[in-house]
């Protein structure tokens, strides 16, 4: 749910566009974005934070368009403790949500 709330306020930031979050409205925009977190956390074997987000662009009624697309940021971290994975996913997390946010302004 914090990747969500990130990512929508990038998306206002860098798109200038209305966003809307879960089911706030009964109207839906004629671009819709949706996706899944598939990773976002430490990779022992990496020894990295890793986040990866596949999203869903739709665009259009009725006979609507569907873009995909696969982000992924990988910040390499000293050693596995707090204070160095938490800035880490920080940073990989907002790393992503420009990704997305750029992507669907290219769209």
């Amino acid at each position: 749910r914090q990747f969500r709330s990130l990512l929508a306020e990038t998306l206002r930031a860098r798109t200038n566009r209305l966003v809307v979050e879960g089911g706030d409205f009964e109207m839906a925009g004629k671009t819709q974005l949706g996706g899944r977190l598939l990773e976002m956390g430490y990779d022992v074997q990496k020894r990295a934070v890793v986040v990866r987000f596949d999203a869903i662009l739709r665009e259009g009624a009725g006979d609507a368009s569907f873009k995909t697309r696969r982000f992924e940021s990988v910040v390499n971290v000293m050693e596995p403790k707090a204070k160095y994975v938490g800035p880490a996913i920080n940073q990989a997390a907002n790393d992503v949500a420009r990704q997305v946010a750029d992507w669907v302004q290219g769209a």
